[in-house]
């Protein structure tokens, strides 16, 4: 009886450090808005994150927004992938802010806008 009183009593300070670990890896949780670009392309919709060079698609514009969430949150999940682009992801990061409508005269050259506002071909 001893015994097995000494198993179940190793066992539940496992789970307890377990909990813990899961507890403080959740605390380093980052939340962005990052912008994403959806195109439909012959009945897909295609959903790309140019700051970090992700595509994905879907059937609906809604699948392909899902679906982008995932590769995103894969790809930044990765250590090497957040040494890289730390500098994106310093600025990306949620803090108070605000987005501002901002209205400028853009030449053909410096962004490759036509005249109507939308992309040059």
């Amino acid at each position: 009886m001893q015994k097995l009183l000494k198993y179940i009593f190793i066992r539940v300070r496992d789970i307890i450090i377990i909990v813990k670990n899961v507890v403080f890896n959740v605390s380093n949780v980052v939340k962005m808005e990052l912008p994403v670009s959806i195109t439909e392309e012959d009945g897909t919709f295609v959903a790309v994150c140019n700051l970090f060079h992700v595509a994905s698609q879907g059937r609906t514009e809604n699948e392909a927004i899902q679906n982008i969430r995932e590769a995103l949150e894969l790809f930044l999940d990765d250590e090497d992938v957040q040494e890289q682009y730390k500098d994106i992801i310093n600025l990306c990061m949620s803090q108070k802010e605000e987005l501002v409508s901002v209205e400028f005269n853009a030449t053909k050259t410096s962004c490759g806008i036509g005249s109507k506002g939308m992309p040059s071909s």
